[in-house]
């Protein structure tokens, strides 16, 4: 008899809603504070005991949300198992421009709150971009251990040079407007190290094969790591959670903590490779901007680079898989191999072991919401810390007030959850209190502002009973 496996998928992605803890401390403040991440599983255990060669199908399907970054750093770790490193002019082009578009997209779905009508049409236009590199469907179908499926057409290349300059008119006006005052983020400075990918000149690449890492004041800590370097690079303070507190090895657990996304991206590098981008790099970096801005500076380096990306020959015509190598890797029981993207949420990364039956033994994924954790527990907790000890003052209901800033926190940090696509203001957030034992005081169920606390609103917020 054959055994099987029951996987809920309504439970691998949001399936426990989201909610804030804040503990408090035996005076009634705020001694800490996270996202509840833990009722969540993670999804290495659909990999494990795969054959590899179904693994590339597996892993564009592991997250709705982020499926071609999960899809091309699973296949760039195959391309290292198989012995498939070094990939053809073609296929890079082509991973290349569906990566960009997906980062484009993403973050011009989050620029809705800016400037809806701009940031649709350049949704639409990103979208044309990841159509014509993997397929019309939501999962993507471009990238093979070695190679890639197809070239994009030169009907397709064309289209893309038609309308590239509006999209591009669409990214500078976004972009115009945060730097006019729109992203008014208020939210504390993050003291840990930013972590991003760059190229050989330590410019930004966000599918890059060299990793950095900067501290807050700028110095460098890693300057070119590989993949290879990676389990020595990164341990996890909780291993095998799904808040598992990545952190620098080189540092240490407390000191280590770092975060990936578009703020990462923007101070890791020299400089951006893309002109226009580059420009506007500066001026958010003179203003010491927040995460909104810096995804629509982010967004105009992807469009800058899809535009070079159409003026490449090898995007349309060329060999689409290297030639098979000498001494594969498969075969090799205990091989391990690691592949990564930068994404438009930041670094994601698969790492994965090999049997003796060519099936993957090991897969361990580390995905921006588990790297940015602990800094959006930070965010948290500053946050709470000031709306909570007015409602103890006070005690009305959950405020809008406190409501709004734990949605801007949330949405700084951007995990990877459903939530973040809500409208502003509409973030269905539920908040749960405990005290300094740990047992819990307070409770508000999922609902945006004016949600009614399930507690009593008359007394103060460490003392109230719990739901």
């Amino acid at each position: 008899m054959s055994a099987t496996r029951t996987i809920r998928l309504d439970q691998v992605v949001d399936g426990v809603g989201t909610r804030v803890v804040v503990k408090l401390d035996h005076r009634g403040g705020v001694e800490d504070a996270w996202l509840a991440l833990d009722g969540l599983p993670r999804v290495e255990e659909l990999l494990r005991g795969r054959p590899i060669r179904i693994v590339p199908t597996l892993v564009e399907r592991l997250c709705g949300i982020c499926p071609v970054a999960h899809h091309l750093a699973g296949v760039r770790a195959l391309d290292q198992l198989t012995g498939l490193g070094a990939i053809t002019p073609t296929a890079q082009a082509v991973r290349s421009l569906v990566h960009h578009g997906d980062v484009l997209r993403t973050h011009a779905r989050h620029l809705a709150t800016v400037d809806a009508d701009r940031a649709l049409a350049l949704e639409a236009f990103a979208r044309q971009v990841v159509t014509a590199a993997a397929g019309p469907g939501h999962f993507p179908q471009c990238a093979v251990p070695g190679g890639v499926v197809s070239a994009v057409t030169v009907a397709q290349r064309d289209a893309l040079r038609d309308d590239v300059d509006q999209a591009m008119d669409h990214a500078l006006g976004l972009v115009a407007e945060l730097e006019g005052g729109h992203d008014r983020s208020r939210l504390p400075a993050f003291t840990g190290y930013d972590v991003a990918l760059v190229g050989a000149d330590g410019t930004l690449d966000l599918y890059g094969e060299h990793l950095r890492a900067v501290s807050a004041d700028g110095s460098v800590l890693l300057a070119a790591a590989t993949p290879e370097q990676w389990p020595d690079l990164v341990a996890e303070s909780r291993p095998g959670a799904t808040a598992s507190r990545p952190y620098l090895r080189a540092v240490g657990a407390e000191q280590g903590r770092y975060r990936v996304g578009p703020i990462a991206q923007l101070r890791v590098g020299t400089h951006l490779s893309t002109p226009r981008a580059e420009q506007a790099r500066q001026r958010w970096a003179a203003r010491d901007a927040g995460a909104t801005w810096a995804r629509a500076v982010v967004a105009l380096h992807a469009l800058e680079v899809i535009s070079a990306l159409t003026d490449l020959p090898e995007l349309v015509t060329g060999p689409l898989l290297a030639p098979a190598p000498v001494a594969p890797g498969i075969g090799r029981s205990g091989a391990r191999a690691t592949g990564w993207v930068d994404g438009a949420r930041g670094l994601l990364v698969h790492t994965y072991q090999v049997g003796k039956r060519d099936e993957l033994i090991d897969a361990r994924i580390t995905t921006p919401t588990a790297q940015n954790e602990r800094w959006l527990a930070a965010l948290l907790k500053t946050v709470t810390a000031e709306h909570t000890a007015s409602y103890t003052r006070n005690g009305p209901p959950l405020p809008h007030e406190l409501h709004a800033a734990m949605e801007a926190a949330v949405r700084e940090a951007d995990p990877c959850l459903p939530c973040t696509s809500q409208p502003l203001n509409a973030m269905d957030l539920a908040l749960t209190v405990l005290d300094a034992q740990g047992d819990p005081v307070a409770s508000w169920e999922a609902g945006h502002s004016g949600t009614s606390p399930a507690t009593t609103a008359s007394a103060p917020l460490g003392a109230q009973p719990c739901a």
